[in-house]
């Protein structure tokens, strides 16, 4: 059974995926050959590209404080929209191991973005 949610828990939903999407896309635009120039740099397809997503990510911050939904933890059936986990087991380069910090957006309904693993076993 799906849990019940408002328009507005799907404005906050989106909201909150979507600034970590466009975020991710600015980042992975602005990584050119393992390099990080600055945004003058850049070729002007790449600054178009990030205007565009820029304009996306401020419209969509827009309509979620006209709604006073920018700042929800919780959507109206008390599912959290952010949920803060340990990742999956990784090993640095000095071969230590650890389980890293992680956060993911839930689906109004009660489902992750992201597949979170067992949360009790060790590194």
């Amino acid at each position: 059974m799906q849990a019940k949610y408002l328009p507005e828990d799907s404005l906050a939903y989106l909201a909150a995926s979507a600034r970590v999407a466009i975020d991710a896309a600015t980042e992975a635009i602005q990584d050119v050959n393992g390099q990080c120039p600055e945004f003058e740099d850049l070729p002007g397809n790449l600054q178009d590209a990030i205007y565009i997503l820029d304009g996306v990510r401020d419209a969509i911050r827009g309509e979620a404080m006209a709604h006073n939904v920018h700042r929800a933890t919780h959507y109206s059936n008390g599912y959290p929209i952010r949920i803060h986990y340990k990742g999956a087991a990784i090993t640095d380069p000095s071969g230590v191991r650890y389980r890293p910090d992680t956060i993911t957006t839930m689906h109004p309904s009660g489902t992750t973005d992201a597949p979170i693993p067992p949360q009790d076993i060790v590194a």
